[in-house]
């Protein structure tokens, strides 16, 4: 299915953009063995960030950066931010660059629309939010949801179709929780010390800074896990078939930091080689930083069944299959189609 043209315009403008400010994906010929280190020998890459390099969200991505697994698998990746998971994938489907991470939720929707997308990797498998509430009226699992007012980034964002779906697969109405759109930074904390929210949902960094700030915030995963909640690196078969290799040596890259993190128990190492070149409030503070990172590589682990990066297609399955049945995925659709284990690092 063709993109409908108001999607095909911004995908090409954002092109235009990203090629214009110097960030057109390199050649995918260069083999790393081959190369001497110098930045005229690595090969270029772009990596579609859908937010601000300011959280420890990246933090694989950032430590591959830091700590030379790029430049060690001879890639240079420049980091592109841009505003939200839609507008990554656009520019992924313009062509601006080979590789983004997005929701699930999101590319099995746009690829049940006909979006050439493909799901390349698994790095989150669940648990990526939290829901901040006061000792007062604490919500620390999902049925403590159902009658409370909670704070989202917008209507029909990811966050709030993450708890509608985990409020469905948990036997809960997904009209039971009254939404509230604010702003997802700690000083909204303030409404619920008012009673005016029972809690608003968070990324983890952000989650943990309100907890280390007040003494009175409770920050709990609360349940808010479903078939869709997990993150992936996607690309298209067009990019695949053009930058394959530097994606797979990307991956590599990514999983090589992301196991790294994992196995630094005091994460002292990490945070030293993060520091080198990043300064922001997740990761400044010590005491935030390192629970944080906690939490992600958590996520990134998961039941501990899967190997870093490693697809789970019966999830897969299941997310899509979730989404028909709650009205946000076209039915039809083959999910098999949207994945692939071709460019997953192996062990």
């Amino acid at each position: 299915m063709p993109l409908p043209r108001t999607r095909r315009t911004s995908a090409l403008a954002l092109a235009a953009a990203l090629v214009l400010a110097g960030c057109a994906a390199g050649p995918a010929d260069a083999d790393p063995a081959e190369t001497d280190g110098s930045a005229e020998s690595l090969d270029k890459i772009v990596y579609l960030t859908n937010l601000p390099l300011d959280t420890l969200s990246f933090a694989p991505e950032l430590l591959a950066q830091t700590h030379g697994f790029f430049e060690e698998e001879g890639l240079e990746v420049e980091f592109q931010p841009v505003g939200g998971s839609p507008v990554a994938i656009q520019g992924l489907i313009g062509g601006s660059a080979p590789i983004t991470r997005a929701g699930a939720i999101d590319v099995l929707t746009l690829a049940s629309q006909g979006q050439t997308l493909v799901n390349v990797g698994t790095l989150e498998r669940g648990g990526g939010f939290r829901i901040v509430s006061s000792e007062e009226n604490p919500i620390e699992g999902i049925d403590d949801l159902p009658g409370s007012t909670i704070g989202v980034g917008s209507e029909g964002g990811t966050s709030a179709k993450t708890m509608m779906l985990a409020l469905q697969t948990n036997g809960h109405d997904a009209d039971s929780v009254e939404r509230q759109v604010v702003g997802l930074t700690p000083a909204t904390f303030a409404l619920v010390q008012q009673g005016q929210l029972d809690g608003y949902m968070l990324g983890i960094d952000t989650a943990v800074m309100v907890g280390a700030a007040n003494d009175d915030a409770v920050v709990s995963p609360a349940g808010l896990t479903a078939a869709t909640d997990v993150q992936a690196y996607v690309s298209t078969p067009e990019q695949i078939a053009a930058h394959g290799d530097e994606i797979e040596r990307f991956l590599r890259a990514v999983k090589r930091a992301a196991e790294f993190i994992i196995e630094d128990e005091s994460l002292d190492d990490t945070l030293e080689s993060l520091r080198t070149e990043y300064s922001f409030a997740a990761l400044d503070d010590d005491e935030v930083a390192k629970e944080s990172l906690d939490a992600y590589r958590a996520v990134w682990v998961g039941d501990g069944s899967l190997d870093v990066l490693e697809q789970d297609h019966e999830r897969w399955q299941e997310g899509y299959d979730l989404l028909v049945e709650s009205g946000l995925s076209e039915p039809g659709g083959d999910p098999a189609e949207w994945i692939t284990d071709d460019l997953v690092p192996a062990e």
